[in-house]
């Protein structure tokens, strides 16, 4: 998955940062990428429109170079492997979450 775009914006046109092509055109903060003992780099991070409220679980990518990234697909997911925390924690007192926040690959 790529993108052929090239970033814009206030901080390429004031010269804050070069104008770059982005990895992926996706959805994703608070991304963690950690080189493994493969030699791949594995990518991860909170995934979605509305990460406050609703995720599926843990995505995953793989590169071997960072600019070509394979989907490696829905890694964990918060129906089929949430502990009963994870599943208590979901009925917060002020509002429904479905999430997760900033996941770490180490």
């Amino acid at each position: 998955m790529t993108w052929s775009g090239m970033a814009t914006g206030s901080a390429v046109e004031r010269g804050l940062i070069p104008p770059f092509k982005p990895a992926l055109e996706l959805h994703i903060r608070d991304v963690v990428v950690t080189l493994g003992g493969d030699g791949n780099y594995y990518m991860t991070g909170s995934i979605g429109d509305n990460i406050w409220a609703w995720t599926q679980g843990i995505e995953l990518w793989k590169s071997s170079d960072l600019y070509e990234w394979e989907y490696m697909g829905l890694v964990w997911n918060i129906d089929k492997e949430a502990d009963q925390w994870v599943k208590d924690w979901r009925k917060h007192p002020r509002r429904a979450v479905r999430s997760i926040w900033a996941p770490e690959i180490h």
